[in-house]
């Protein structure tokens, strides 16, 4: 072979060796943006949930200790005492439904977004 071609073919190599870092290069950049905007989407979704589930926690909290109290006051003897805390509960009972259907959603959406990131949940609750 003649140094002509030599030196050609070695340009050759130079030039594909070149192209093959950068191929790679541009390769693991995508892989990290592709990484990232999928981890970032979900990270807020995830702290989102986590931050309703939080609140979840001290509502639950706020209406166990509001349950346990009206149902000491329903069980006091004294009729106006009675009659006040049986409008409380009413009023729990609605607060109860309200708080039950946000969590349904919550539930709902929490499963979505794990479907969705591809993790398999299967949880069976009645709520």
């Amino acid at each position: 072979m003649t140094n002509q071609y030599s030196d050609q073919i070695n340009n050759w190599l130079k030039q594909l060796s070149d192209i093959r870092q950068e191929n790679a290069l541009i390769k693991f950049r995508l892989s990290e943006l592709v990484d990232k905007s999928i981890m970032s989407e979900f990270l807020h979704k995830a702290e989102v949930l986590q931050s309703e589930l939080l609140e979840n926690d001290e509502t639950i909290a706020l209406l166990y200790d509001s349950a346990i109290h009206i149902e000491s006051k329903l069980n006091n003897n004294n009729h106006r005492v009675y009659t006040h805390y049986l409008a409380k509960k009413k009023q729990l009972e609605e607060d109860l439904k309200i708080f039950a259907g946000r969590f349904l959603l919550l539930k709902k959406r929490f499963n979505d977004e794990m479907t969705e990131a591809g993790i398999n949940t299967h949880q069976k609750s009645d709520y």
